[in-house]
C-alpha cells in the first residue's frame, strides 16, 4: 500500500468489501450486497429503454433504412456446443431472411436456413438504429428440431450488405450455436 496501511486496511478495502453503504438510515449504517443494487438498477434500466422507444416512436419514417425484401448470405459453418462440453461444426448452412414488414425503425421478418441435412425458418422480429445502423433481431416461435432460437446483431456494412453475428440456444437448453456471415439484398 502506497499510504502504510497494511494491506485489507483503510477506507478503500472498507468499500470495495461491502460495495455500497448508507449512513444515517434509521440512525445504523445499512450495507446493501451486489444483489440488491439489481433492485435499484432494473428500475432505471427501464426508465432509459422506455425513453429510447419514446425517442423511435418520434423518429421519421425514413430516419431508418429500408431493409424490406430478400436478404442472403454466403455458406458459413455454425459451432454448435453442448452442455457436456462436446462440440461440433455443422456442415455448410445459408440463411435467407426475408424482411416482409417495417414500419420506420421496426421490422418482421423470417429467417430461412438451410444445411442440406437440417433446415427450418423461424419468425423474427427487429429494430434497426436510424443514426448507426446497427440491427437487433430475434428469431421468435418453434424451430427446427437440432436447431435453436437467437438473437441476432447485425450492421450495415454498405449498401444492401449486413454483417450477422449469431448465438442461439436449443429449446431445451442443451445446445448453443454460434456464427458469423454476411447477407446481401437480392
Amino acid at each position: 500500500m502506497s499510504n502504510g496501511e497494511p494491506h485489507g486496511t483503510g477506507p478503500h478495502h472498507y468499500f470495495a468489501r461491502h460495495f455500497l453503504v448508507f449512513r444515517g438510515f434509521e440512525g445504523i449504517g445499512a450495507r446493501w450486497p451486489r444483489w440488491r443494487l439489481g433492485v435499484l438498477f432494473f428500475p432505471a434500466l427501464l426508465v432509459l429503454l422506455s425513453g429510447c422507444a419514446r425517442l423511435a416512436d418520434n423518429m421519421p419514417a425514413n430516419a431508418c433504412s429500408d431493409l424490406t425484401g430478400r436478404w442472403t448470405s454466403a455458406v458459413f459453418q455454425p459451432l454448435k456446443v453442448f452442455t457436456d462440453g462436446s462440440r461440433e461444426i455443422q456442415g455448410p448452412t445459408s440463411t435467407t431472411l426475408d424482411v416482409v414488414y417495417q414500419e420506420g425503425c421496426q421490422f418482421q421478418a423470417v429467417n430461412s436456413w438451410s444445411s442440406g441435412k437440417l433446415g427450418g425458418s423461424e419468425q423474427v422480429v427487429g429494430t434497426i438504429s436510424g443514426e448507426t445502423g446497427m440491427i437487433t433481431m430475434a428469431e421468435i416461435g418453434p424451430h427446427a428440431k437440432s436447431g435453436s432460437s437467437g438473437l441476432i446483431i447485425a450492421r450495415l456494412v454498405g449498401e444492401g450488405k449486413m454483417t450477422w453475428e449469431y448465438v442461439g440456444l436449443a429449446d431445451d437448453d442443451t445446445m448453443g450455436q454460434v456464427f458469423i456471415t454476411e447477407l446481401v439484398k437480392k
